[in-house]
């Protein structure tokens, strides 16, 4: 675990040291192959001139972004496909140029030759990025495939891929809608997983088919023991242990706190 994190920690303080270095630059353009997306949205990819690492050809396809939209996008965690050498970072945007309009999208980038990088970038409206990025990475891993690596099917959900490398040509889960009988919620849930026979009142639990559980909107309540009435309850013995309970004054921020 520790050389993989001491990599994991190069790679982004290179990736931090490059973005900065990139400002004073004159960024290259766009990967010039571009995509229109079938459920809307755009997808580019393509050498990125002068770029000799991954973390170059990520932080100038930024600073373009940046440039074009009028202001720094704000960047997640840098990921790894699984099985391959492509990393990416989810971002988003405000793109100044057309009234202000929000966007989203992912930034990749994989070697394809001796000190040369392909990058790629995939981006939609913010609101409807999320539904469409892994058909958008479906369509984009079709048609790049960087230094003759084999393509990635991934999830937006943190990168990991549906399947551990190699070409794949399978979709993210197909989910079905449930709802609770109580009508208070309803949520998708792929084949093999259950509702939760205690779900309702707009919480939810779901079972998987390998003993995995999860819960969704479940409140935990707290108690104040500085309450009057909680510790008469406590000297009668109504109340009982407080073991496994979450005790916090009413009074206070929970989060500082």
């Amino acid at each position: 675990m520790m050389p993989a994190f001491r990599r994991i920690s190069t790679f982004l303080s290179l990736f931090i040291v490059c973005i900065s270095a990139c400002k004073a630059g004159t960024p290259p353009p766009t990967p010039a192959t571009l995509l229109n997306a079938a459920q809307g949205g755009q997808i580019s990819f393509g050498t990125v001139p002068g770029a000799a690492t991954q973390a170059q050809a990520m932080s100038r396809m930024l600073t373009n972004i940046q440039k074009t939209c009028g202001e720094k996008p704000q960047i997640g965690k840098v990921f790894q496909f699984k099985g391959t050498k492509t990393v990416g970072v989810f971002f988003t945007v405000t793109d100044h140029t057309k009234g202000n309009k929000k966007l989203a999208g992912l930034v990749l980038s994989a070697p394809s030759g001796p000190r040369q990088v392909d990058a790629a970038q995939l981006s939609n409206d913010a609101a409807r990025f999320g539904k469409t990025v892994n058909p958008m990475l479906q369509q984009l891993f079709s048609a790049w495939h960087p230094g003759g690596q084999a393509a990635a099917s991934s999830s937006a959900s943190g990168g990991k891929p549906a399947s551990g490398g190699g070409a794949s040509t399978s979709g993210p889960a197909q989910l079905r809608t449930v709802t609770l009988p109580d009508r208070s919620a309803s949520v998708g849930v792929p084949d093999g997983w259950k509702l939760d026979a205690d779900s309702g009142g707009g919480t939810v639990g779901v079972n998987g088919p390998h003993g995995e559980k999860v819960f969704l909107n479940l409140a935990q309540t707290g108690i104040d023991l500085n309450d009057p009435q909680i510790r008469s309850l406590a000297r009668s013995g109504i109340h009982g242990s407080t073991k496994g309970q979450i005790v916090s004054p009413f009074n206070v921020d929970l989060t500082r706190a």
